[in-house]
C-alpha cells in the first residue's frame, strides 16, 4: 500500500516534469533546441580562413619576412628560372583552386536543398492514427508471445523486455537516428535518441502507472536493484560522453560496448530473480 502510493504521487510529478520540459523546448527556450542556422554554420567555418591570412599578413610585415625580400632582391636571378618557377607555382595553384571552389559550390549545394513538404497536416494525422492502431494490434500479440518465447527459448523476462522489446520497438528511430547521423546533423540524431529516452522515462512510465490506478490493476513503479543500478550506470556514462557536445569513434566504440555487456549480463539474469516492476510481489 505505501509502495502503491508513493509510486502515485511520484508519477503525478514525473508527469509535471515532463509537461513542464515540453514548455520549456517549445515556448520560453526554443531557441537552445533549435538547429544551427546555414549562415551561421558558413561564417564559422570561414572565421579560421581569415584568421590564416591575418597571419600570414602579420608574417609578411614581420621584419624576418621584410628581411628575406632585401635578400632575395639582392641576390641575382635568371629570368628564365623565375619565370618557369612561377608558371609551375600557377599551374598548382589553379588546380588547388579548382578543387576548393568545386567542394565548396557541392556544400553549398547540399546546405541550400530544402525538404519539401510531400504530406498535408489532415493526411498526416491520419497516417499517423492508422500506423498507432496497427502498432496497438501487434503490440497485443507481441505481450502474448513473451511468455512461450521465455519458455520455449528458455529466456528470462527481463533479457525479452529491457533487450529484445527494446530493439524490435525503437527499430524506426535507431534507422531515424543513424540516418541522420550520416548526413552530419548530430543535433537532430541526439534529439531522437535522448528524446526517446525521455519519453519513455517522464511520460510513458508514469502513465501507465496512473492508468493502472484508474483501472485497479496494482503497477508501481519499483525496479529491481539491478535493474536500478544498470539505470544509473548508463545515465551518467551518456551524460559524460554527450556532455561536451562533441563525439568521435572511441566514445562510439564505448557506448555500444557498455550496451553489449548490459545485453549479456540480462542474458545471464537468473530466471528466479526476475522481478516485475509492475506488481508488489
Amino acid at each position: 500500500s505505501g509502495l502503491l502510493t508513493l509510486s502515485h504521487v511520484t508519477a503525478i510529478f514525473m508527469l509535471v516534469v515532463y509537461i513542464a520540459y515540453l514548455f520549456f523546448q517549445l515556448r520560453t527556450h526554443a531557441n537552445l533546441f533549435s538547429a544551427i542556422p546555414i549562415e551561421d554554420r558558413k561564417a564559422a567555418a570561414q572565421k579560421p580562413k581569415r584568421a590564416d591570412k591575418d597571419e600570414d599578413k602579420d608574417e609578411e610585415g614581420s621584419p624576418a619576412a621584410e628581411t628575406a625580400v632585401v635578400t632575395a632582391a639582392a641576390s641575382p636571378v635568371n629570368p628564365a628560372t623565375a619565370a618557369a618557377s612561377q608558371d609551375q607555382i600557377v599551374a598548382i595553384e589553379e588546380p588547388a583552386n579548382a578543387v576548393e571552389e568545386k567542394s565548396n559550390e557541392e556544400e553549398e549545394e547540399e546546405d541550400d536543398e530544402e525538404e519539401e513538404i510531400e504530406l498535408t497536416l489532415w493526411a498526416s494525422l491520419v497516417l499517423l492514427l492508422i500506423t498507432v492502431g496497427f502498432i496497438g494490434v501487434c503490440a497485443e500479440f507481441l505481450v502474448d508471445s513473451i511468455d512461450g518465447l521465455t519458455t520455449s527459448w528458455n529466456l528470462s523476462r527481463s533479457f525479452v523486455g529491457m533487450i529484445i522489446l527494446a530493439i524490435v520497438g525503437n527499430a524506426s528511430e535507431h534507422y531515424s537516428a543513424i540516418s541522420v547521423a550520416v548526413k552530419n546533423k548530430m543535433d537532430l540524431a541526439l534529439g531522437v535518441a535522448v528524446g526517446s529516452s525521455i519519453q519513455i522515462a517522464l511520460f510513458v512510465m508514469p502513465v501507465l502507472c496512473i492508468l493502472g490506478w484508474i483501472i485497479d490493476q496494482p503497477m508501481s513503479l519499483y525496479f529491481s536493484p539491478f535493474t536500478t543500478v544498470v539505470l544509473f550506470i548508463t545515465v551518467l556514462l551518456v551524460n559524460y560522453i554527450i556532455g561536451d557536445g562533441r563525439t568521435n569513434w572511441l566514445e562510439g566504440l564505448v557506448l555500444i560496448i557498455a550496451y553489449v555487456i548490459i545485453g549479456v549480463a540480462y542474458f545471464l539474469y537468473p530466471k528466479d530473480m526476475d522481478t516485475s516492476s509492475t506488481s508488489l510481489g
